[in-house]
C-alpha cells in the first residue's frame, strides 16, 4: 500500500515513469563512460552500473504488469499482450553492453 502511494505521488502515470527511466539510463551511460575511462579495476564499476540498469528495466516491467487499467483498456484484459509490451518497454532502456564497458577508452589508445 505504501509503495503504491509513493508511486502515485512520484509518477503521474506510466508514461512519465518510462520517460524518466530512459533519461536516467542515458545519464548512467554518460556517467559510466566517464568513470570507466579513469578506472584501474573496472569490474566493481561495471557491476554497479549493470545493477542500476537492471533495476530501471525491472521497475518499468513490474509497474506495467501491475497496472490493471492498462491491462483492461490497452490490452483487452489479455495478460500475454501486456507481458509482451512490458518486455518491449523494458528493452527501450538504453544500456552499455559488457563489451562496451570493458573496452571504453581502448579505441583511442589503439589509434
Amino acid at each position: 500500500m505504501i509503495q503504491r502511494q509513493l508511486d502515485r505521488r512520484e509518477f503521474r502515470n506510466y508514461d512519465v515513469l518510462k520517460q524518466q527511466a530512459i533519461e536516467a539510463a542515458e545519464a548512467l551511460k554518460v556517467a559510466a563512460t566517464a568513470a570507466l575511462l579513469d578506472a584501474a579495476d573496472r569490474s566493481d564499476l561495471i557491476r554497479y552500473y549493470v545493477v542500476r540498469w537492471f533495476l530501471l528495466k525491472k521497475v518499468l516491467y513490474v509497474q506495467y504488469m501491475v497496472n490493471k487499467k492498462i491491462r483492461s483498456s490497452v490490452h483487452e484484459g489479455d495478460i500475454h499482450k501486456q507481458r509482451n509490451q512490458a518486455r518491449i518497454n523494458a528493452d527501450e532502456v538504453p544500456i552499455l553492453s559488457y563489451r562496451q564497458m570493458w573496452t571504453v577508452g581502448q579505441e583511442e589508445a589503439e589509434a
